[in-house]
């Protein structure tokens, strides 16, 4: 419960932290000139949605409202007078409804498609979209409001501009969407977070930094490149950040934002084929674990052109069954049959012919064997062979079923032992039937005896009288 406590704290100072500075860093506003517009970029907004993606919507939302999503009050309150009443609220909720998705995505494994982060911003997107062409521009119409900081807010604004920052609004949210799952994917990000680490953090990590690197390289010879060829009053240093032309912003950030997207997904897809190689090699040792320990041989062949057996395995258990050394017939696995006694060979041999002839018909057989100490034991092969790219293949499994034999020979000897008591006792019990119907004759003539022997008493004594 105390450890309970204290991550509990630790994941609300770390929420409080990334807030506040994701409410400096908007402040900190870029601004992209696109044409005949300056949209600003708040990239502060990066901070709280980490939150949201790492711990849910509940601590997202906490970051949210320490700061992370509240300077758009601040910075577009005096410019949008009441419409900022339906400007700001949507960054704190979109901050929760990816919190909420991610919790989603928590619950399950494997989870689909459409829970993807990706996917779940384009109906938020859509809403957000309907906001700002709808209700936004409703606002704007009542401006000023009575707050003196607003007085100076626009009354009017057109319909192109709003679809604008519509569409900037998107894009911004997919690039800090992008941010922040390449940022989850890097170790000591997941460490801060206590995230469940990702199968093949060196591999996985190495590509995302070599994508980052690259995009940071196309920005540095971009630089240098354009600052020797084409523009030679400026300096490297503009050139690099401090005076970067339009077309060069637009240029590198799309190369970048293209760059973190090949990182992204040539890490996952690596990530993918690790842990598929993982999962395999898991369960191929499970298998084997499993197979060593238990008393039922499985076997596997592969049916040569002749009929014979090719790439054969038997598990360890047959030499536990016939009572041989571990790894007798490890390599000697066709010696098996020399076990079967005589009298059962010819059935076994045609049953397995059968199945070759018949791929998909079933193998089940029960026969004795001769073990290496002299003593019989009853088998049960259950087997069944198909063809794949025209091979034949046989696979089954041979347990000892000696007790289970005996079981039903003895149930067999107490079921004709009942048999034979219930014929004695039938044979009893007619006995007695005929004595007692002997005994009941006997009685019922005495009765009928003495009541003839009371009337003729009645009749002389009527007489006499």
């Amino acid at each position: 419960m105390l450890k309970g406590i204290l991550k509990n704290k630790y994941k609300i100072i770390i929420s409080i932290i990334f807030g506040l500075i994701g409410f400096y860093v908007n402040f900190q506003t870029i601004i992209f000139p696109f044409g005949d517009y300056s949209p600003a970029i708040l990239l502060g907004l990066f901070f709280p949605m980490l939150i949201a993606l790492s711990w849910g919507w509940k601590y997202g939302l906490l970051s949210a409202l320490a700061g992370g999503c509240q300077t758009v009050w601040w910075l577009w309150g005096p410019s949008n007078g009441y419409a900022i009443l339906f400007v700001a609220p949507p960054f704190t909720l979109w901050i929760i409804w990816h919190g909420f998705w991610a919790k989603q995505r928590e619950k399950q494994k494997s989870h689909k498609w459409w829970l993807s982060m990706y996917v779940v911003e384009i109906p938020f997107r859509i809403l957000n979209s309907i906001n700002l062409l709808t209700l936004s521009r409703w606002a704007i119409t009542l401006n000023p409001p009575s707050w003196s900081w607003a007085s100076n807010a626009a009354n009017t604004i057109p319909l192109h501009f709003s679809v604008f920052v519509s569409i900037k609004q998107a894009v911004v949210g997919f690039v800090i969407l992008l941010f922040a799952d390449v940022f989850l994917n890097i170790k000591f990000v997941r460490s801060l977070f206590k995230l469940k680490e990702y199968i093949e953090y060196k591999k996985t990590g190495y590509i995302i930094s070599f994508f980052l690197l690259l995009g940071c390289l196309f920005w540095l010879l971009d630089s240098v490149f354009y600052s020797f060829a084409f523009n030679k009053e400026g300096s490297f240093i503009d050139l690099l950040a401090l005076n970067i032309p339009d077309y060069n912003i637009f240029i590198r950030s799309i190369f970048f934002v293209f760059s973190l997207v090949s990182g992204l997904f040539t890490s996952r897809i690596v990530r993918k084929q690790r842990k598929g190689e993982v999962a395999l090699r898991k369960n191929n040792e499970n298998f084997q674990r499993v197979v060593s320990n238990i008393t039922i041989v499985i076997w596997k062949a592969d049916i040569g052109v002749n009929g014979a057996f090719e790439n054969s395995y038997f598990s360890p258990a047959l030499d536990e069954l016939l009572e041989l050394p571990a790894g007798t017939m490890k390599n000697n696995w066709y010696k098996y049959f020399d076990y079967i006694k005589p009298e059962y060979l010819e059935r076994v041999n045609n049953a397995f012919r059968e199945a070759i002839i018949l791929p998909g018909k079933k193998i089940d057989l029960k026969y004795e064997v001769l073990k290496d100490n002299g003593q019989t034991a009853w088998f049960n092969t259950i087997g069944k062979c198909f063809e794949k790219n025209g091979k034949s293949h046989v696979f089954g499994s041979t347990m000892d079923i000696t007790e289970h034999i005996q079981a039903e020979q003895e149930l067999n000897n107490y079921r004709e032992h009942l048999e034979e008591l219930v014929k004695e006792r039938t044979i009893e019990l007619k006995d007695k039937n005929k004595k007692l119907e002997e005994l009941n004759e006997l009685f019922v003539n005495r009765e009928f005896r003495i009541k003839e022997l009371k009337d003729k008493v009645k009749e002389l004594e009527g007489k006499v009288k």
